[in-house]
């Protein structure tokens, strides 16, 4: 069976037709197969992969000059311009001083970008014909007055043209700034409406690739943006926090592969789980790494790299009180663009906590995180890793008339794979996927299902085999067969909630959300009918909506605090991709995203989430039978410390056409049993000896090569085609290892 991993390395392995002499490259994970090395040097220098760091020193580009000192502790001093109402901070630490522009009218900036540049505080606009501009409160026609009280600066800003104001503050915390606005402070006092709000948007702004550096983003695990020479991007990086807003930003979607197959081959672009972003100048040695601590459910995350409209590179956090949807205008679908006529309740809040030597760079910013969030440990520090296998056990096929309930794991095959994981490892976690009648996508998604006794059994042995079982729930995502329409939500057109696969030839390609209250109604009912029986919860910890029914509206933070109210009675069970908020009753995170969503301007990816996460509890990597087996992702299993996963059915899957599942192609056990054993020794005979601990810090050693460091010891993996020697141990080509603490550091 180790010859099915072979086939699983397309997008390495280069026959010798090619023409190209390269050498066999001794690794477990390929047993002498033939690569390209170059295809390979390509791949790890892609944005998939981390690049080594530029270890230039970075000198100071901004001064005080023209700032007077307004607020300081021990470790930071904020210095303020009256004028035009701009700051520079200094880290009394390394002398290194943060602000925006040198100047308050760079000669490649126009007027409007330069009030921008140099504002503390900057606003989008709305006017009658729902046109947005941005506009910085440091503009000439901005009316400012400031009041300082400890250390507490207090601004009020009028925008005379847009006859929009407000009132903020900054207070200068331990180890940064807070900006706080409160909604109550804010005045309208002509036609235009406020769109969005912006704190300090060019902080640590730079020219193209004038010092090395990068801007981080929380992009699936982690993007990196490193500071390049200008180049004309077509979009920027501008993601909502906690995914889309289905009530509303699934109206305004412009995605289009144009090209003859359906965009439903688009792969999709990774979401934000956490609230964050950051900037490096010179990578251990300067940094900021901002959170959004309220009002992040109405916000967005904007980095633009140098060539977007100016030269700068700069990244923040918009908080959104209004934006654009179409309004449809007849039943055939044509629609106007509207402005959100009722702002959102945002009361934003967002700090800014600044780095000095080894920690300013994305691990440092990490290991923050997970200090700021209180995270604790839940993983035991010894024994072998997990695996998790997914089993579907029916789901609904197509019939000439009717559908009909088609098995799709005769449960003896669940037992078998069970009993075959279990020879090898205790520690086996399987959920069953379409354990109710009419299965997976052919169930009432809204009624609670008693398992049936077949199910119930199969589960009992399972468990007294030594495996951890659980019931796959999702309540709020549905096929249109499995839910009445006046069930499912509403966004702001007063149109269902749906999303819809640009591919003809799938069967039941659309999507339908719940409406929020409904879903949780029918969690708590599923729940009860279960019992005793664990659950694994998908998309109510990921799925952040606005629900718009204009007799029941919700606001985003008024769905989320109805999802987390009923989460917290269930106590901690595996999670898919959760958001942050419901870390804390997550028992495990399945579907660990593990490469970004590869923009032209993302030039990393890196394990940003992993380390927040790392020992916390289980990261499950997504499924490795569906895109995810290759040697190079076997090592990136290592490399993140997350644990493999595979979706398994009992049949092939050309046995499955006519039901929902028909587009995997690989998920029959007896394909897979001999390479889940194979994938799931070789990550354990590594991770197991870090089980439950920290990441400590993470180094590119060279293009491919990636030291971890973790309290016991490290962890190496190479991805190259070459041999590498670390401190006299060689690390084989395309593979991993770890050397104990003393043992070669």
């Amino acid at each position: 069976m180790r010859l099915d991993i072979k086939r699983l390395s397309v997008v390495l392995v280069i026959l010798l037709c090619i023409g190209m002499a390269v050498p066999t490259v001794a690794s477990p994970l390929l047993d002498g197969l033939v690569i390209d090395a170059e295809v390979l040097s390509r791949e790890v220098r892609s944005s998939r992969h981390t690049r080594a760091e530029n270890d230039a020193i970075v000198e100071n580009r901004l001064t005080t000059d023209g700032f007077e000192l307004v607020m300081q502790n021990h470790v930071l001093e904020f210095w303020f311009r009256e004028e035009v109402g701009s700051a520079r901070v200094v880290d009394i630490r390394s002398g290194y001083v943060w602000g925006s522009v040198p100047v308050d009218r760079p000669d490649n900036l126009n007027a409007t970008w330069a009030g921008i540049a140099n504002s503390l505080v900057s606003i989008d606009a709305f006017n009658e014909n729902s046109h947005e501009a941005m506009v910085g409160a440091s503009h000439d026609t901005v009316e400012r007055t400031t009041r300082i009280d400890g250390n507490v600066l207090t601004m009020d800003v009028f925008f005379t043209t847009q006859e929009i104001g407000f009132t903020f503050t900054i207070t200068l915390e331990e180890t940064g700034l807070q900006f706080e606005l409160l909604d109550e402070t804010i005045v309208e006092e002509g036609t235009f409406l406020l769109g969005s709000v912006y704190f300090w948007p060019f902080l640590g702004a730079t020219v193209g690739n004038e010092i090395p550096g990068y801007i981080f983003v929380p992009d699936g695990p982690g993007a990196l943006i490193r500071f390049r020479p200008p180049t004309n991007y077509v979009n920027i990086f501008e993601k909502r926090v906690y995914g889309s807003d289905l009530g509303i930003d699934n109206l305004m979607v412009v995605n289009d592969l144009q090209s003859f197959r359906p965009n439903d081959f688009l792969a999709p672009e990774r979401e934000v789980h956490f609230p964050v972003f950051g900037m490096v100048h010179g990578a251990g040695q300067n940094g900021f790494f901002s959170i959004l601590e309220n009002g992040e459910e109405h916000a967005f995350l904007r980095a633009a790299p140098a060539g977007d409209r100016t030269y700068y590179n700069w990244v923040t956090g918009r908080f959104v009180y209004r934006q654009i949807f179409m309004q449809p205008i007849n039943r055939a679908g044509a629609g106007v663009r509207t402005k959100q006529r009722d702002a959102n309740l945002v009361n934003p809040r967002q700090s800014f906590h600044f780095f000095a030597g080894d920690e300013a760079d994305y691990v440092g910013f990490a290991r923050f995180y997970r200090d700021y969030l209180g995270l604790e440990s839940r993983m035991p520090d010894v024994g072998d890793i997990p695996i998790m296998l997914d089993f579907i056990l029916n789901d609904v096929e197509q019939g000439f008339f009717f559908t009909s309930e088609r098995v799709v794991t005769h449960h003896d095959t669940v037992r078998e794979a069970a009993a075959q994981i279990l020879g090898i490892t205790d520690n086996v976690h399987i959920n069953l996927l379409g354990w109710q009648r009419r299965g997976l996508n052919g169930h009432q998604s809204l009624s609670a299902h008693t398992p049936r006794r077949p199910v119930v059994n199969l589960a009992n042995d399972l468990q007294e085999m030594g495996a951890y079982v659980s019931f796959y729930l999702n309540p709020l995502r549905a096929k249109e067969i499995q839910i009445s329409n006046r069930s499912i939500g509403t966004n702001l057109s007063q149109s269902p909630v749906r999303t819809t696969r640009d591919n003809p030839n799938i069967w039941l390609g659309t999507d339908v959300f719940a409406r929020p209250t409904l879903a949780v109604d029918a969690l708590a009912s599923q729940v009860e009918a279960l019992g005793d029986w664990s659950i694994t919860l998908d998309d109510i910890p990921s799925r952040l909506f606005s629900e718009r029914l204009r007799a029941e509206p919700l606001s985003r933070q008024e769905v989320r605090e109805l999802f987390l109210q009923e989460v917290r009675n269930l106590g901690q069970v595996p999670m898919y991709r959760p958001n942050v908020y419901m870390l804390a009753y997550a028992a495990s995170f399945i579907a660990t995203p593990m490469v970004n969503s590869q923009f032209l301007f993302q030039t990393d990816t890196v394990p940003f989430l992993q380390i927040v996460l790392s020992g916390t509890m289980p990261l499950f990597a997504p499924y490795a039978n569906v895109s995810f087996a290759s040697p190079i992702d076997i090592l990136k299993h290592i490399d993140y410390n997350v644990f493999p996963t595979f979706l398994l059915t009992g049949y092939e899957n050309h046995d499955l056409t006519r039901t929902s599942l028909a587009d995997f192609n690989s998920t029959a056990y007896v394909n897979w049993q001999g390479n889940i054993v194979f994938i799931y020794q070789y990550i354990n005979s590594v991770l197991g000896h870090v089980m439950g601990q920290e990441f400590m810090r993470r180094t590119v050693l060279e293009e491919g090569v990636v030291r971890n460091q973790y309290e016991t010891g490290i962890v190496l993996v190479n991805y190259t085609a070459n041999e590498f020697v670390y401190n006299g141990v060689t690390v084989a080509a395309l593979s991993a290892l770890y050397i104990p603490m003393g043992g070669g550091r």
